[in-house]
């Protein structure tokens, strides 16, 4: 069974039923500041519980949070192939930092991965949501780079997770 976000039930703004969830972060953008139980906020659940969840191949979602957490669950395993051969971790941040701030498609676009869980944004939502995921994207990958390189060197043991497929779809 796979472990689902514990900010499924979280009073927060939902943009093309994505939660706008509040994490720690230090790259600029319109999420909200995190003040919750350090180490647990979306990304922390996203990074945690990775190794576990990218093995199912289904995932039922029991709220929200649970459809951010896929789409971060998603990010992380693109993440991985792409430094996938890169041994040295300044090379595999400059990688993935370019892959976060790179174009990505939004919720409504035919290839984003969630496609029949979420909706089109509004026209004056648009923004904030590319925002929004492109501030997560930056965070989760600052995050991943250092649990990937932990002494400088890309661990084998996460570098196995790029051949895995969390539930048969790509970013």
């Amino acid at each position: 069974m796979p472990y689902h976000s514990s900010h499924n039930n979280d009073d927060v703004k939902l943009v093309s039923q994505l939660p706008l969830l509040p994490f720690n972060t230090s790259v600029k953008g319109p999420a909200p500041q995190y003040k919750g139980e350090p180490g647990k906020d979306i990304i922390d659940e996203a990074l945690e519980f990775y190794r576990a969840n990218v093995l199912f191949k289904q995932f039922d979602v029991d709220g929200p949070a649970d459809k951010l957490l896929i789409y971060l669950t998603l990010f992380i395993t693109q993440c991985i192939q792409k430094v996938e051969k890169q041994p040295a971790k300044s090379d595999g941040q400059r990688l993935l930092i370019q892959l976060a701030q790179g174009q990505f498609d939004l919720p409504g676009a035919p290839k984003f991965p969630l496609g029949g869980l979420v909706s089109t944004p509004e026209m004056n939502e648009t923004d904030l949501i590319r925002n929004y995921l492109r501030q997560a994207r930056e965070e989760t990958a600052l995050r991943l780079v250092e649990r990937i390189y932990p002494d400088g060197k890309l661990s084998k043991w996460w570098a196995q997770f790029a051949k895995k497929k969390f539930l048969n779809k790509t970013m």
